[in-house]
């Protein structure tokens, strides 16, 4: 299936958060690998979010998310020694809203530290959940609709003074049994 090649901020977001529907899609009906209406999915969301026909949904969710799923760490699934963490870290610019903080062990929290977190997984060779990443391209979306960088060709935007990295966002993602949902 054809693989896009995001020029603008708005292309790699909405690239990157259609992906995450196709990756919702097959966890939720279970299959190995992404098949034909897992693409239709990926396309016509990408196409709806390029267009303004269609929207990225509200953190609403993802509040609901976090009561629903609780004392848990959110990368690591531990139910001990819990903290709070700021997706976008507090040093690089996040804020202390409910929007940028989760609950994490403190083990993962010490980890990641002030680095981005697409950036701490893809040091360590993994993939975050399906939810987390959800959470985060939205907190993407929003900062950058915030600062009018959305039509921006990604080669003009200096990421360094981001709370996040664009340069760490995916744009191509496991096959369906290699992700995890929480």
């Amino acid at each position: 299936m054809p693989q896009i090649h995001p020029n603008t901020v708005a292309e790699l977001i909405y690239w990157s958060y259609a992906n995450l529907a196709m990756a919702h899609d097959g966890l939720s009906r279970a299959i190995p690998t992404y098949d034909k209406t897992s693409f239709i999915i990926r396309m016509r969301l990408y196409n709806g979010l390029l267009s303004g026909k269609m929207q990225i949904s509200s953190l609403f969710k993802d509040e609901r998310w976090k009561m629903e799923n609780g004392a848990r760490c959110v990368y690591c699934g531990a139910t001990d020694n819990l903290s709070i963490d700021h997706l976008f870290p507090r040093i690089k610019g996040g804020e202390d809203n409910a929007d940028n903080l989760v609950c994490c062990c403190k083990s993962c929290n010490s980890s990641k530290g002030k680095k981005d977190l697409m950036a701490w997984y893809n040091e360590r060779g993994q993939f975050p959940s399906i939810m987390v990443l959800r959470r985060y391209l939205k907190l993407v979306h929003k900062q950058c609709v915030e600062l009018g960088l959305m039509e921006k060709p990604l080669e003009e935007v200096d990421d360094t003074m981001l709370p996040f990295s664009l340069s760490e966002i995916p744009t191509n993602f496991p096959k369906c049994s290699e992700l995890s949902m929480l």
